[in-house]
């Protein structure tokens, strides 16, 4: 609730010209799950989405935090409609990975969090925004990463994509550090926690 509090602090702050970013990172669900007192008890009752003995069954304090975040996103998107800001707010919703072993499937994909299967990779990916994104509900046919977030952001605000260096396709930054970033590891696929 702390993530969602802090959140409408702030865009009770926003004036409904004011430019702003917010980016809001929900822990939830994430492993250790600890339930969420407001819904549990609602969680509990819960009926089982399917009969299938093969199926994951969700417990009820992993659905009580889905519940928890769901009702927090809830919240800021009714702020930003009750303060007239939603028809100029671009809202993006995607998560990190795929689910943790033993908290969640990704069917029909194979793999899973760590991993670099498509069960690992491929996750949801929602844009709002009134009038440009959309229409409500459409489902596009193409695979976005979360590299192409910046350029759409910057695409929505009508800001050209900054060129890169002549020659160089890395930004400046790594130079200024001493570092040679053509010798750096990338990426780590290493399994940290066996």
């Amino acid at each position: 609730q702390s993530h969602t509090d802090e959140c409408i602090r702030f865009l009770q702050e926003q004036r409904r010209n004011d430019r702003f970013f917010l980016n809001v990172w929900f822990n939830a669900p994430h492993a250790p799950v600890e339930a969420h007192i407001p819904y549990i008890s609602d969680a509990i009752q819960a009926k089982p989405l399917t009969q299938d003995p093969k199926s994951v069954q969700f417990s009820a304090e992993y659905i009580s935090v889905i519940q928890a975040m769901d009702a927090g996103i809830g919240q800021i998107l009714h702020l930003l409609e009750t303060r007239r800001l939603h028809t100029n707010t671009l809202v993006i919703f995607t998560s990190d990975n795929g689910p943790e072993e033993g908290l969640g499937i990704a069917r029909p994909f194979r793999g899973r969090k760590r991993s670099l299967f498509e069960g690992g990779t491929a996750v949801p990916m929602i844009f709002r925004l009134p009038g440009v994104v959309g229409p409500a509900g459409s489902k596009p046919d193409f695979f976005m990463s979360s590299v192409d977030i910046f350029p759409t952001i910057l695409a929505a605000c009508g800001i050209d994509f900054p060129q890169p260096h002549a020659n160089d396709p890395w930004p400046s930054q790594f130079d200024q550090v001493g570092r040679n970033y053509r010798d750096l590891r990338l990426f780590d696929a290493v399994n940290h926690w066996s």
